[in-house]
């Protein structure tokens, strides 16, 4: 639950947490007192403004997010599992997952599908990345050795396919085909966009 015009400023929108043991945490003017949650673990907050402010309202669906990406890496199929670790490890910021959180937690949803939608929109986001490292013919990502270089380009652009694919599946779990639908065209354009960018 959460109000407009209180407490945490994301450009020009303040959040509020309404009932929240993070109450005296807060100071006026959306500046955070005392310290603020540590990120979920493979959550990269140093390099986002404001991030720590935001955790105070998502962290704990977060780190949710979080342990749904790392078991949705892995498989049965030993190399694709092997890739899928690697991707864990990588982390990143998580800005995906982190605006479907707040989005539903200003529209007062009260439920799990938006820790998994956080989690299928940072799967598609991932997919896009390692295939523009192959197109880039990108080294390095996040520091380390990208997946292409690690794994070759054959099997990484069948990675990001089935990092696709899976994420369609992670949201077919929400019984919603409607927003399947969405995912799926959405995703459509995207790769048309990538295309016609390539």
């Amino acid at each position: 639950r959460w109000r407009v015009g209180m407490a945490v400023s994301i450009g020009d929108l303040r959040f509020r947490r309404c009932g929240s043991t993070d109450r005296d945490a807060f100071a006026s003017g959306g500046i955070v007192s005392g310290e603020a949650k540590r990120p979920p673990q493979g959550v990269a907050s140093g390099s986002v403004p404001g991030m720590a402010q935001v955790l105070l309202l998502v962290g704990d669906k977060l780190a949710r997010v979080e342990a749904e990406i790392l078991g949705n890496l892995r498989s049965e199929f030993g190399p694709i599992d092997e890739a899928g670790h690697y991707i864990g490890q990588a982390g990143g910021k998580r800005i995906r997952p982190t605006l479907v959180l707040l989005t539903s937690g200003l529209l007062d949803y009260h439920g799990t599908d938006d820790v998994l939608l956080g989690a299928v929109f940072e799967f598609i986001h991932t997919a896009t990345l390692v295939h523009d490292d192959i197109i880039d013919e990108a080294t390095t990502r996040r520091g380390r050795p990208s997946v292409n270089s690690v794994f070759g380009n054959h099997f990484t652009v069948l990675l990001g396919d089935c990092l696709y694919i899976r994420s369609m599946n992670m949201a077919r779990r929400t019984r919603k085909i409607r927003l399947v639908d969405i995912l799926a065209e959405a995703t459509e354009r995207m790769i048309e966009g990538e295309i016609l960018g390539a």
